[in-house]
């Protein structure tokens, strides 16, 4: 325990045995590193009191420039760690499987994404300077969170959304299901 008064457990999500509830988990871009998501979603439902809060930012399919960077540069794919992706809709179906139900959907702004397509697309047409748009060039990064910001207010959806769910019910984990 910290200072703080913050436990941190280490480990993965799928397989925690914890004794203890909590009031919040909070998910910042892990559900789509998870082989089984269903599972760890399930994991959080056991390990929240009742009315508990599920707090999940993800990439977004449903982003509109996945569209404008095609199939090949989108950088939500971040193949191969990004195992698993959603579109609004398929990520508050599964939390309502999980026993979940979603209060609210924002959408973020996603400048690692944008820095990664824009690195894709020029990679793929040989253009010297595509090193350039990277995660440490900060002014890439404010760019595409400006630019992001901007259409979000104009009503596009983003490359990044975080879902708030609450707790409805208790859940049966099923480890023998994987999906």
């Amino acid at each position: 325990m910290s200072a703080a008064r913050i436990d941190a457990i280490e480990g993965a999500l799928e397989e925690a045995r914890l004794d203890r509830r909590f009031d919040m988990v909070v998910m910042n871009q892990v559900i789509e590193h998870l082989w089984h998501p269903r599972t760890g979603l399930l994991r959080a439902n056991a390990l929240l009191r009742p009315a508990g809060v599920l707090s999940i930012s993800t990439p977004n399919l449903d982003g509109y420039d996945r569209r404008l960077f095609k199939a090949h540069a989108w950088g939500g794919y971040h193949f191969p760690r990004h195992l698993n992706l959603f579109t609004t809709e398929s990520l508050s179906r599964l939390v309502e499987e999980c026993g979940f139900r979603p209060l609210r959907v924002v959408c973020l702004t996603a400048p690692l994404v944008w820095t990664a397509s824009v690195h894709n697309y020029l990679t793929v047409r040989r253009w010297p300077g595509r090193r350039m748009f990277c995660d440490s060039n900060l002014l890439a990064l404010g760019l595409a969170s400006a630019f992001d910001i901007i259409a979000s207010r104009l009503g596009k959806i983003t490359s990044n959304q975080q879902l708030i769910a609450q707790k409805v019910k208790e859940v049966e984990i099923d480890l023998a299901r994987r999906d």
